[in-house]
């Protein structure tokens, strides 16, 4: 399977597709093999994934111990990471509810009541939002490639 996808990998980085959909696509695959291919992108890759894990960890824990939940940290350090990663597959928006059913169903392993796991997952996913929402801001907020260029081809006329 890896094998087969790689080889697809490779036959379209090699030719020239005239759908949109299929050009993002061939952006996507370019990019991701640049990063692989660079040692010092792939540590900075690696270091920043493991960081946001790492805080997000630590915000779980507080949480928990704001809720008065007894959840040692290794319970949550080895819980957390599996529910992340179901709550970012791409079948809901920003992993609401999928990443409360995960919750609910990985901290039953440690005994902790599904509405107490329920209320720290989505208290959790408010955090992440809240976070979240000065970068989707100044996001919007930044100029369209139309306008870049627009105001690119003005200025050399100028």
């Amino acid at each position: 399977m890896l094998i087969a996808g790689l080889g697809i990998c490779w036959f379209m980085t090699r030719r020239e597709f005239r759908w949109d959909s299929i050009k993002f696509l061939q952006k996507m695959i370019t990019v991701t093999q640049r990063v692989l291919i660079s040692l010092p992108l792939v540590i900075k890759t690696v270091v920043a994934s493991a960081l946001i894990l790492l805080l997000s960890c630590l915000a779980v824990m507080c949480l928990a111990t704001a809720l008065q939940l007894s959840l040692r940290p290794l319970e949550i350090f080895l819980l957390l990471p599996p529910v992340l990663l179901m709550s970012s597959l791409p079948v809901s928006i920003a992993g609401w509810g999928v990443r409360e059913t995960a919750m609910v169903g990985a901290l039953s392993f440690v005994a902790v009541a599904e509405t107490d796991a329920l209320l720290l997952s989505v208290l959790f996913g408010l955090i992440v939002m809240v976070i979240g929402l000065p970068g989707g801001f100044l996001w919007l907020l930044r100029p369209s490639k139309v306008e870049a260029e627009e105001e690119s081809s003005l200025s050399e006329f100028e």
